[in-house]
């Protein structure tokens, strides 16, 4: 059977169309799912301090929890990127949609959990790493958390960075509401409150609303 010329040329060019069709479909969706995701997004980047190891599955379930909450208010989560706690509230922000973003303390970018997006490598130890998670973050929240998390509760005090603490949570969480001043302060200075909370949809609605105030520099 022969095959006139003219029908494989229309034929071609009609598959050449779908083809073209389907890529301008999929492009166009691509297009809305980012924009819907940009729009919906606070631009508000939420760290989240806790053990790296030896933590509860009930503590692990609860940040899981803060890292849904976290992503379906379009913020970024912010972390050190390493296992235990951080890593179970990225798995959560993922869960949810949402964009984790994990500074470690080395070069290796393999050392990164898996549900960290965008892994930043500085190979500048554990306190600078410490030091720009807190910096780079609009509010923390701390769950349970040992000494690690308590120097970093600190630094974020002194560079005047809200807090929310999940009380129940064991560690520092527990422990440090009864040495703050006043029931919110680390001194006399009153630099900025730590606030509590049994809640882990409320401590990240807190600390969206202390990102907010501190964006605008209301206290």
């Amino acid at each position: 059977m022969v095959v006139h010329p003219v029908l494989i040329s229309v034929t071609m060019y009609t598959l050449a169309l779908m083809a073209a069709f389907i890529v301008m479909v999929n492009l166009y969706y691509t297009l809305v799912v980012w924009k819907r995701k940009v729009m919906k997004r606070t631009n508000f980047y939420i760290g989240i301090l806790g053990r790296w190891k030896d933590e509860s599955i009930e503590v692990l379930s609860l940040c899981e929890q803060i890292g849904e909450r976290i992503a379906s208010y379009g913020a970024v989560l912010v972390c050190g990127g390493s296992p235990g706690a951080v890593e179970a509230a990225c798995k959560g922000a993922k869960t949810a949609g949402g964009i984790t973003l994990g500074i470690l303390p080395s070069n290796n970018k393999e050392e990164a959990n898996r549900y960290v997006d965008l892994v930043i490598p500085t190979g500048l130890g554990y306190e600078v790493r410490s030091a720009l998670v807190i910096r780079a973050s609009d509010a923390l929240i701390l769950v349970g958390g040992g000494n690690g998390s308590l120097g970093e509760l600190s630094m974020a005090y002194l560079n005047k960075k809200p807090v929310v603490v999940l009380s129940g949570s064991g560690g520092w969480a527990d422990r440090i509401q009864k040495v703050m001043i006043n029931g919110h302060y680390l001194d006399e200075r009153n630099n900025v409150p730590i606030i509590s909370t049994y809640s882990p949809f409320e401590c990240v609605q807190m600390a969206i609303e202390l990102a907010q105030k501190s964006r605008t520099g209301r206290s």
